[in-house]
């Protein structure tokens, strides 16, 4: 079957605040739900998504970079729940009732491979161009497929000997080695474990284990080599984010801290991807709208998890970055694209404050009516105050305002749409002291 490809024609723009490190490539608006990207190298990339939602989704596919994405003709039939390449012709789409998309002419034609499993095939893992895993939906009775020759043929592997076993995550470095993480639940009592493989998943020993009851789901994992690795999910009983980290290839794990974002602690932490044992990143956020969301940076290898970015819509669900620099990741309807991802600058929400001066916006989130207070009215200096929307564009400016003008100073920007905003207060420069610093936070408006 050959396929004529024409280019995607939803809308697809450049966004960025201040210094931005994740903007916007393509955005489908509302057409599917992104949670899968995948590039083989700095042009070839793919985008899929719909498995948090419970449903399949067309892929999408860029050979600039993400200049233009394009999107198949016959995505009506070819949808899944992951893609993912090993080389440039070949590929596979994980899809429903066990069934797998196989390509090896870069996505031109594709040929359906029946699995022994009737269950939904959820995520792929490649470690090679032969050697691959998946996990599957519902009822899996605690098993994952696995193949070793270039996904032909398929067999089943027993993971967690349960038939009410979850399995979220499998990471492999090699063809022997890797780790999985799964839930399961027997005589009242919930588990999650993370499980350990040297011999290619023919036997799977178990590493961690809770059994508290806090029902943690193991999201996403990932090791930069044989000993160290991180695991990220849900304590899904209190609602808060799960970070693992281990050094000595599973045996013991110890938990890291994200930082607060604006919206507090973060709920879900969905994956986890690094370049090197100390630069790394993590997405967060729920599968809803909205679903508020962040993007975390270390560069000290989890010792300290520094707030990158915040996105109002969706949450981030995958990560996949070719160097420290270069990027992408997809939540929603959104592929985002970085060229600067090492960097901490703080995307929307700046925690710079006036050494000697500290406004407060409220009520925040509000209809688009709210107040500016200032903590210390007896702070000379004239202050400028602008507020941008998320394409850094100017929906209110005041200038040359002192102390006693600003506070308790009444804004209404009722009549510009729903979203998020950032309000500036910077001092003018004439006769200021240079000590001074800007203020600049999120506004959301409903």
């Amino acid at each position: 079957m050959v396929n004529v490809k024409f280019l995607l024609l939803f809308l697809f723009f450049t966004t960025g605040y201040a210094q931005a490190q994740w903007e916007i490539q393509l955005d489908v608006e509302g057409f599917t739900f992104f949670d899968r990207i995948c590039f083989i190298d700095s042009l070839n990339g793919w985008a899929i998504g719909g498995a948090p939602l419970g449903a399949s989704s067309p892929y999408f596919y860029t050979t600039d970079g993400g200049e233009n994405w394009y999107l198949d003709d016959d995505w009506m039939t070819i949808s899944g729940t992951d893609i993912v390449f090993v080389n440039h012709d070949t590929g596979f789409i994980a899809t429903q009732h066990g069934k797998i998309y196989k390509t090896t002419d870069n996505g031109q034609t594709w040929d359906t491979i029946q699995t022994p499993a009737t269950q939904d095939v959820i995520h792929l893992f490649f470690v090679d161009e032969n050697n691959g895993w998946a996990t599957l939906g519902s009822y899996s009775e605690g098993r994952i497929l696995h193949t070793i020759d270039n996904g032909d043929n398929w067999e089943f592997q027993s993971f967690i000997e349960s038939v009410n076993a979850n399995i979220e995550s499998l990471f492999f470095i090699n063809e022997d080695v890797g780790w999985g993480g799964g839930d399961y639940s027997t005589s009242r009592i919930d588990y999650s474990v993370v499980k350990y493989t040297n011999d290619k998943g023919e036997n799977w020993d178990e590493q961690y284990i809770d059994s508290t009851n806090q029902y943690y789901w193991f999201q996403d994992i990932f090791f930069v080599d044989s000993i160290q690795g991180w695991v990220v999910g849900q304590k899904s009983t209190i609602s808060t984010y799960l970070l693992l980290h281990t050094e000595d290839g599973g045996e013991n794990w110890t938990e890291q801290t994200l930082a607060e974002s604006s919206y507090g602690t973060p709920s879900r932490a969905n994956c986890v991807f690094f370049v090197n044992d100390t630069v790394g990143w993590i997405g967060t956020g729920e599968p809803v709208f909205p679903g508020y969301g962040t993007i975390y940076l270390t560069t000290d290898g989890g010792e300290h998890w520094n707030l990158q970015q915040e996105f109002y819509d969706y949450g981030i669900f995958d990560i996949q970055m070719l160097n420290q620099d270069t990027g992408w990741a997809v939540g929603g309807n959104y592929v985002y694209h970085t060229t600067n991802g090492d960097t901490i600058t703080i995307t929307g929400v700046d925690e710079n404050q006036l050494l000697d001066c500290l406004f407060t916006i409220s009520p925040n989130p509000s209809l688009g009516i709210f107040s500016v207070h200032e903590q210390n009215i007896n702070q000379k200096g004239l202050y400028n105050l602008v507020i941008k929307n998320t394409n850094s564009q100017t929906v209110y400016q005041m200038n040359n305002k002192t102390t006693e003008q600003l506070n308790n100073l009444t804004i209404d920007i009722s009549s510009c749409p729903s979203g998020i905003y950032f309000i500036t207060i910077s001092p003018e420069t004439k006769g200021l002291n240079k000590q001074f610093h800007s203020l600049t936070t999120k506004i959301i408006k409903l």
